[in-house]
C-alpha cells in the first residue's frame, strides 16, 4: 500500500544546462534582434510543469514579449503557440510569464520581443528532465489509508444495504433470507472494489516504472590516473546506454572543445585547473595533468550533446604525490607527441587577494569591481564584473579566450554548487546553436569572438612604456575599437554560504586566472 501511495514529484533540477550543479536558475544576457535582454528562467519542478520566466528588455522601444517552448526533437513546426507575458507594474523594462514544458527532453524557451524596431527573437536552452522522486509524507499517507479504508468499508456496506433494507417497502421488516442476500451482495461489492484497487495499483506501479525510466540520470563517468614519464595522465570514460536526446558518444564542441574539465582541490579549493581532455574514442578521453599538488580533487566535466542537451558530470580522484616512471602495472612509456597538451589548459594556486584586488605573478592587477560593503543575496541577479590593469595603472586589452572575453567558475565550498559562467550567462553557446537549428525563424545567437578584431599589438596598446598620462587616450581608443579591459558575468547565487569565484582571461597571449571569495546571505523575508 505504501508503494501505491508514493506521489511522484520532481525535485529542483540538479545537473542541467551548461555546467549546473545545485544551481537551477538559468541566466542569459544577450539580445533578441535589436533588443538587449537579460533573462532569468527557473525550470519547473515537475514535468509537465511550468517554467517561471522574467525578461528585462533594456530598450524603451519594446512593447510586448512572448514566450514559446521549442523542443529539439520537434522543432518550432510542432511547437505550441507563443504565450504573452505581463509587464511588471512600476518597471517598464521587466516582463514576466509562465511557460508549460509538457514532455521530457532537450527543450528551450524562445523569447520573442515586439516593438518599434520590429520583431526580434532568441532561444535559451532549458532542459526539461525529471531528476528525482519524493515519497509521500508519512502523516499524509496514514490519513489517506484511513480515508481509503472508510470509503472501502462504507462503499461495500452501502451496496449491501441497498440490496437489503433499500428494497423494503415502508413498514416491511428485513427477513433472514434478505439479510443473507444483503450480506452476500455486500461481500461481492467488496470483492469488486478490492479488484478495482488491485488493478489500480498495477496501473500505478506501471506508471511509476515508466516515470523512473524517464527520470534523468547523468552520463556515467569513471576516472583513472596513471603515471607516464613523470606526469600524471587522467583517463575519463563515459558510460551511457542512451537516454532522452543523448548518447555518451554524441558530443559536440563547445568553445572549440569537446570537454571542459575543471579540477578543484578538496582542501578549501586551493588548487584549480581548467583542462581540455583529448578524445581517444567515442567514450574515452585522456588529459595530461599539470603539476598539481597531491590530494583529493573534485572533477567537473562539462559536455554538450548533439541535441543541445548539456551536462556536468561529477567525479573524484586522488593524486598521490609526484608521479614516477611507468612501470609494472602501469601503461607503457608515452611516445613523443602521443598525447599532446592542449594549449588552452591552465591551472592556478589560490592566493588571498588584498581586498578587492588580486596581483598576479606577472604584475597584472585584477580588480573585482564590487563595493566593499556589497551584500550578496540568494536568487538576486548580480553582475560579477572584473577589470585588469598593468603595474603602472594602464588598462590591458582582453584577448579572446575560447571565443569569449573571459570565463568564470563559481564554486560553493561544500561542493554543492558548481557552475561555469560566460559573459552571456549560464547557457552553453553550443546548446543554443543546436536548438536554434530546429527553429525556422531567424533568431539572435551568441557567437564566438573573431580574433582578427583583436589585433591589439598593431594598435600599440601593449607597450609597457606607456605612461599613465596616456590612460584616457588609451581608454578612448579601446572604446572606439570595441576593445575592453573589463569582463562581467551575470549570475544569481542559489544558496547562502561561502563561495570561491575564479575568473580567467587571456592577456598578451597568456591565460591568467584569479580567485576571489564571497559570502552569500539569505534573501530578506518578504
Amino acid at each position: 500500500m505504501r508503494k501505491i501511495l508514493i506521489y511522484p514529484i520532481l525535485l529542483a533540477i540538479y545537473f542541467l544546462n551548461a555546467a549546473h550543479i545545485g544551481s537551477p536558475n538559468i541566466v542569459f544576457e544577450g539580445s533578441a534582434g535589436e533588443y538587449p535582454v537579460l533573462v532569468s528562467i527557473l525550470p519547473p519542478e515537475v514535468v509537465p510543469g511550468t517554467a517561471q520566466v522574467s525578461v528585462r528588455v533594456m530598450d524603451k522601444e519594446a512593447r510586448e514579449v512572448f514566450l514559446q517552448a521549442v523542443y529539439y526533437r520537434y522543432g518550432d513546426e510542432k511547437a505550441p503557440s507563443a504565450d504573452p507575458t505581463e509587464k511588471v507594474p512600476g518597471d517598464d523594462e521587466l516582463f514576466t510569464g509562465q511557460l508549460w514544458l509538457m514532455s521530457h527532453g532537450s527543450a528551450s524557451v524562445k523569447i520573442i520581443v515586439e516593438g518599434n524596431k520590429g520583431t526580434g527573437s532568441t532561444v535559451i536552452p532549458v532542459p526539461a528532465l525529471a531528476s528525482a522522486q519524493l515519497e509521500m509524507e508519512s502523516e499524509l499517507e496514514i490519513l489517506l489509508i484511513i480515508l481509503g479504508a472508510i470509503l472501502f468499508i462504507g462503499g461495500a456496506t452501502i451496496v449491501g444495504a441497498s440490496a437489503g433494507e433499500g428494497m423494503l417497502k415502508p413498514g416491511e421488516k428485513l427477513t433472514s433470507k434478505k439479510r443473507v442476500k444483503s450480506i452476500l451482495i455486500g461481500c461481492l461489492a467488496a470483492l469488486l472494489l478490492g479488484g478495482t484497487i488491485y488493478f489500480g495499483a498495477g496501473w500505478w506501479n506501471s506508471e511509476e516504472n515508466k516515470y523512473q525510466r524517464y527520470m534523468y540520470q547523468p552520463v556515467g563517468i569513471n576516472t583513472e590516473i596513471t603515471a607516464i614519464d613523470h606526469k600524471n595522465k587522467l583517463t575519463i570514460h563515459l558510460d551511457d546506454k542512451g537516454h532522452w536526446d543523448r548518447k555518451a558518444g554524441d558530443l559536440v564542441p563547445d568553445h572549440g572543445k569537446l570537454m571542459h574539465l575543471f579540477l578543484i582541490n578538496q582542501d578549501e579549493g586551493k588548487s584549480f585547473a581548467h583542462l581540455h581532455p583529448l578524445k581517444v574514442d567515442s567514450v574515452t578521453y585522456d588529459v595530461v595533468l599539470p603539476d598539481l599538488p597531491a590530494g583529493n580533487y573534485h572533477a567537473f566535466a562539462d559536455i554538450v550533446h548533439l541535441s543541445g542537451l548539456s551536462e556536468t558530470l561529477v567525479s573524484e580522484f586522488e593524486i598521490q604525490g609526484e608521479p614516477q616512471n611507468a612501470g609494472i602495472g602501469l601503461v607503457t612509456e608515452m611516445k613523443e607527441n602521443e598525447l599532446p597538451i592542449d594549449a588552452d589548459d591552465t591551472w592556478y594556486e589560490y592566493s588571498k587577494p588584498k581586498g578587492q584586488v588580486q596581483i598576479l605573478d606577472n604584475g597584472i592587477k585584477v580588480k573585482w569591481e564590487n563595493s566593499i560593503d556589497k551584500k550578496f543575496k540568494v536568487d538576486q541577479i548580480e553582475s560579477l564584473k572584473f577589470s585588469f590593469e598593468r603595474e603602472n595603472g594602464m588598462p590591458v586589452v582582453l584577448e579572446p579566450y575560447l571565443g569569449m572575453l573571459g570565463h568564470s567558475v563559481v564554486f560553493k565550498q561544500d561542493a554543492s554548487v558548481f557552475i561555469h559562467l560566460h559573459p552571456i550567462g549560464t547557457i552553453s553557446m553550443a546548446a543554443q546553436e543546436a536548438i536554434a537549428g530546429k527553429v525556422g525563424d531567424e533568431v539572435s545567437l551568441c557567437l564566438t569572438l573573431d580574433s582578427t578584431n583583436y589585433d591589439v599589438r598593431s594598435l600599440g596598446l601593449l607597450d609597457q612604456n606607456q605612461v599613465t598620462t596616456m590612460r584616457d587616450d588609451i581608454l578612448k581608443l579601446m572604446n572606439e575599437k570595441g576593445l575592453s579591459n573589463k569582463v562581467s558575468f551575470p549570475y544569481a547565487f542559489p544558496k547562502a554560504g561561502d563561495y570561491r569565484i575564479w575568473v580567467q582571461v587571456k592577456i598578451d597571449g597568456e591565460i591568467l586566472t584569479a580567485g576571489f571569495d564571497v559570502k552569500v546571505e539569505e534573501k530578506e523575508a518578504g
